[in-house]
This record gives structure tokens, C-alpha cells and sequence, in this order.
């Protein structure tokens, strides 16, 4: 006769509801998660033939792992975070109260409900189908995760960062596949400004994969800042269609700056990726300090919140189309009709090291 399985269940103080969406998902060796959950509820239940203590449970893998899950699914389903400061644990018969720690409470409640804008079926099949581990290498998680973050963020700056944190998970994913497809011989990390440089290319917002970039941050910024004095409402979330229409006076100037300045690259995505890398320069850095107080009047305001209404409905379109298996196949003739370009390109890294080091090897 085979060993006796021991019945184990993760769950939330509330009782899970009778139309709760109900998910299966395997983890490592350990086989058939059954995880339930509805509005602030959830249970995940499993069997093991090992028979546990509580404590060696609460410390299990099994159990941070269907939190993590669980935490993304109920965002995903609701636009809500859950409360996972107290779960209850069973194992057979016994059940235990357990408090969790607080880095499980990063994201608070969101500023908009997304549920109904996204194609939640596949995100929570990555997530069901994706370890800690995998997902640590995944820039997608990253940029997803990030932007969760960003819509709990009331504060200009922080939302910021947070969108721009998400941007570059987006845009290290692509230039990582594109580097994949055309097989190029670069090795390590490819530097950000060539993962720019990919990303315009793929997003059709330049036609030159070594596309110039902006150079002359605060001229441009001065430029913004007389179009916004002259009445510009920023929007929270502004899609390109919305700017399009509703910015053209901006958008005009910028055609007209950019052409000047031979800068190859469209308005829009002058502003959400030359613009908005030129700002997180700005924001981010050690010695640069963090403004303490935005006033409602500073022109600086509002272009953060023109910047960040373009981010955050861009990624809200294009995050989960990155994780659509055929998100990078459709764009595959497009990436190879500039196949030699994108070699070059990631290629010079190499090609100087070398030069630097054929040079030094001459010297001595």
C-alpha cells in the first residue's frame, strides 16, 4: 500500500465565494494546486504525502509562492489588492492562524480599475505557469509589477518613477527578444541607450534603428512649459489618440523642434521615451535633488503629469500584449528587414572593446 497524502489548505479569513474562478497550477515537483478565489477571498488546496508542522509550513516555499500568486490573480480579476496580513493554514483536520509579514502589502488600493481593459486570462496563465525564480528573470514581471505600483501612487514623482520602472522592464524584454531573433553576437547587457534605440524602432516611433536621440533636455522642456502655461488640463491617463487630438498645438511644436534638431522620431514617442528618459536623469540620480514640494502652478507639474498620462495609458495598452505568446512573432519580418542595422548596432560595444584592447596589446 502506497503512503497516506496529508491534506493541506492556504486560506483567507473570509470564506471564498460559490462563484469564486477557480485556477490549477503545478509547483516544482509538487503537482495539482487547486486555488480558488473571489472578492477578499481566496483557498489553495493540495496534497503531499509528507506530513508537516505548522512552523516548517509557514516557512515552505509553497506557501510564499501561492501568496505571490494570489496576489497578483486578485489585482488582475478586481483592480483591488488583497489582505493577506492574517491567513489561515490547515493540515488535515488542524488549522492555524498565521500573521504574514509586511512585504506582502506593497501595492495599496489602485486609481483606476483595469480589470475590464485587460486580457486577464493570459496574464494569470503566465503567472499560474511562472516560478519566483523565472519571473525574477522576466523583465515583463518587472515592468508589470512596477505599474501596479505606479496606479497606487497619488504623488506625481512617485507615480513617475514607478511608470518609468515599468518602461524599462517593457523595453529590456524587447531589445532582449530582438537580439534573439537576429542572432547577434553581443555579450552581457546591452546598454540602455541601444535598448531605446530597439524599442523606438519596434514601436514604429522611429524608421532608423541608430535613431538620435534628444540631446538638449531643458530647451525642449522650456518649449513644454509655454504651451502648458496656456491652459493645458493634463488628463490622468492619455492614450495617443487622446493626445493627438487634444495636444496638437504640442505635438506641432514638437514635429516642428524635432525636424530642426534632425532628431528621427515621432512627437508622441519624444515624449514618452527621449522626454521621459531625459526626466528620470533628472529625478533619479544621487545628485540631483528630489524636489519636496510641486506646486499646483509650476510648469514642472504639469509636464510630469502630461508625461506620466501618456506612460500610464501606454503601458496599460501594451503590457499585456508583451505577454501574448505571438507578441514578438508578428513584429519578426519588421525586426529582420533591419537585421544588418540591429547587429551593428549591438555589435559596436564588442567591435570597440576590441579595437581598446588590439590598441593596448600594440602599446606594450
Amino acid at each position: 500500500m502506497g503512503k497516506e497524502n496529508h491534506n493541506y489548505k492556504i486560506c483567507s479569513k473570509c470564506h471564498v465565494a460559490e462563484n469564486a474562478k477557480s485556477y490549477n497550477y503545478d509547483f516544482g515537483k509538487m503537482k495539482k494546486f487547486t486555488l480558488r478565489i473571489s472578492l477578499n477571498a481566496f483557498c489553495v488546496e493540495y496534497s503531499l504525502q509528507k506530513m508537516k508542522k505548522f512552523e516548517e509550513l509557514i516557512k515552505s516555499n509553497e506557501v510564499s509562492e501561492a501568496i505571490r500568486k494570489i496576489a497578483f490573480l486578485h489585482i488582475f480579476l478586481f483592480s483591488k489588492p488583497i489582505d493577506l496580513s492574517e491567513i489561515l493554514l490547515s493540515i488535515d483536520e488542524d488549522s492555524q492562524k498565521t500573521q504574514l509579514i509586511e512585504d506582502f502589502k506593497i501595492v495599496s488600493d489602485l486609481n483606476r480599475d483595469f480589470s475590464s481593459e485587460w486580457n486577464t486570462s493570459i496574464l494569470i496563465n503566465k503567472v499560474l505557469k511562472t516560478s519566483k525564480s523565472d519571473r525574477e528573470k522576466d523583465s515583463r514581471f518587472s515592468s508589470i509589477s512596477a505599474f501596479l505600483i505606479a496606479l497606487s501612487k497619488k504623488n506625481e514623482i512617485e507615480r513617475f518613477q514607478n511608470l518609468w520602472i515599468s518602461m524599462n522592464g517593457l523595453y529590456s524584454y524587447c531589445s532582449k527578444k530582438i537580439k534573439e531573433i537576429v542572432e547577434a553576437t553581443c555579450t552581457g547587457r546591452i546598454h540602455e541607450c541601444k535598448q531605446l534605440s530597439l524599442f523606438k524602432f519596434l514601436y514604429s516611433f522611429s524608421s532608423d534603428i541608430n535613431n538620435n536621440s534628444l540631446k538638449n533636455y531643458e530647451e525642449l522642456k522650456e518649449k513644454l512649459a509655454e504651451y502648458i502655461n496656456y491652459g493645458h488640463n493634463t488628463d490622468y491617463s492619455i492614450p495617443k489618440s487622446v493626445y493627438e487630438q487634444k495636444y496638437k498645438d504640442i505635438n506641432k511644436m514638437l514635429e516642428t523642434y524635432l525636424s530642426q534638431k534632425k532628431i528621427d522620431i515621432t512627437a508622441y514617442g519624444c515624449l514618452i521615451i527621449d522626454y521621459a528618459y531625459k526626466m528620470r536623469c533628472e529625478l533619479f540620480h544621487a545628485n540631483k535633488p528630489i524636489p519636496i514640494v510641486l506646486l499646483k502652478e509650476d510648469c514642472e507639474l504639469k509636464i510630469l503629469k502630461l508625461i506620466n498620462g501618456l506612460l500610464e495609458a501606454f503601458l496599460l495598452e501594451n503590457i499585456p500584449a508583451a505577454f501574448a505568446d505571438d507578441f514578438i512573432s508578428k513584429k519578426t519580418s519588421y525586426i529582420m528587414s533591419k537585421q544588418k542595422e540591429i547587429k551593428d548596432l549591438l555589435e559596436e560595444k564588442n567591435n570597440n572593446q576590441k579595437k581598446k584592447k588590439n590598441t593596448k596589446q600594440g602599446a606594450k
